[in-house]
């Protein structure tokens, strides 16, 4: 070391704990949050979760997807629960419309496994690479019209308290389990498993107008929160003068679709996405079909993206056909959109 200068010494004081440290490292989708915690564990039983929370002796972390990007999926020198490995279906009634899973399912699992009986999630975030767990966490919305947050689609929760336990929980039944662990970030329990309500799937029409923001208030009220058909919808405000706003609705249409296709493909996706980035606004006047939720990452993403396409290319899902990239003329899409 006596001949080493400073800075050397300096970083090779500041790798090797990361060295040592390289397998409890926890991080998120950006790369930029590393966490280091005592150990990680990876169950794929609920029996496995409740060994390790009540042998934890100290803080408990769980991570799902890891798609929360401040950090939140860990703490530092807590035991981490890594839910990924636990992602099984466990019951699946088409004809009651539920589904139950464990919490490291992703939305995309149910829609391959919902998707032959022409139903669709109910509520769920934009992207379907998100595990169940996670968005019931922290109870997330979409961008559905009138359907509210994700909780209010649940029909049961098992959690597994600090002392090992667990608990089932509905709305009406250990209530305050069920409202305390849906939208608490894992603070009272791991949320193992859930029940979902599906619902059908339907077509849907995409539309949008480019107005002043200033009269968008007045746009939504009048054409958006009241209406029947509307089960989309948002407002893309674009820079540099953030004065603009395009207002994109999906309803339910009767019109035949034109695509065929009902789940798309990782690759296609992106694809479409980096279409969409070599562009600028979407295109009025496409149809697609609503779906299951819509596809990202590993997933996929949602109908008809072409290369010419001016659309962004995120997909809704049932009640969740926000962004997807179309046909520019008017046509109605079967691809269930994954979001």
């Amino acid at each position: 070391m006596a001949h080493m200068s400073r800075a050397a010494a300096f970083s090779l004081l500041l790798c090797v704990p990361l060295a040592l440290a390289a397998d409890e490292v926890i991080n998120d989708v950006t790369e930029l949050n590393p966490i280091v915690v005592s150990s990680v564990v990876a169950p794929t039983s609920i029996d496995e979760i409740c060994a390790a929370v009540k042998g934890a002796g100290g803080a408990v972390s769980i991570g799902g997807a890891r798609k929360s990007q401040g950090g939140q999926i860990a703490t530092e020198g807590s035991l981490h629960i890594d839910m990924r490995g636990f992602n099984k279906v466990v019951a699946f009634d088409p004809q009651k419309k539920t589904i139950t899973v464990q919490a490291g399912a992703t939305w995309r699992d149910i829609q391959e496994k919902i998707d032959p009986y022409n139903l669709s999630v109910s509520i769920m975030q934009t992207y379907s690479n998100f595990t169940i767990g996670g968005a019931l966490s922290v109870n997330c919305h979409g961008r559905y019209v009138n359907a509210g947050p994700l909780v209010l689609s649940v029909k049961a929760i098992k959690v597994v308290l600090a002392d090992g336990s667990v608990v089932d929980a509905t709305p009406t039944s250990n209530s305050d389990i069920f409202y305390g662990a849906i939208g608490g970030y894992g603070g009272i329990g791991v949320i193992a498993e859930a029940t979902l309500k599906l619902t059908d799937n339907v077509k849907v029409a995409r539309s949008d107008e480019v107005m002043p923001i200033g009269r968008y208030r007045d746009y939504f009220f009048r054409h958006v929160r009241n209406s029947p058909d509307a089960v989309f919808h948002n407002g893309d405000i674009y820079p540099p003068g953030y004065d603009t706003v395009r207002a994109v609705t999906w309803s339910r249409t009767d019109r035949p679709v034109t695509v065929k296709e009902r789940l798309i493909g990782a690759l296609r996706a992106a694809a479409c996405m980096t279409s969409w980035l070599r562009n600028s606004s979407p295109t009025s006047g496409s149809n697609t079909t609503l779906a299951a939720k819509m596809a990202s990452a590993q997933s996929s993403i949602p109908v008809s993206c072409s290369a010419t396409s001016r659309t962004p290319c995120q997909a809704g899902s049932l009640f969740q056909a926000s962004r997807c990239a179309l046909p520019s003329k008017p046509s109605i899409s079967s691809v269930r959109v994954r979001l």
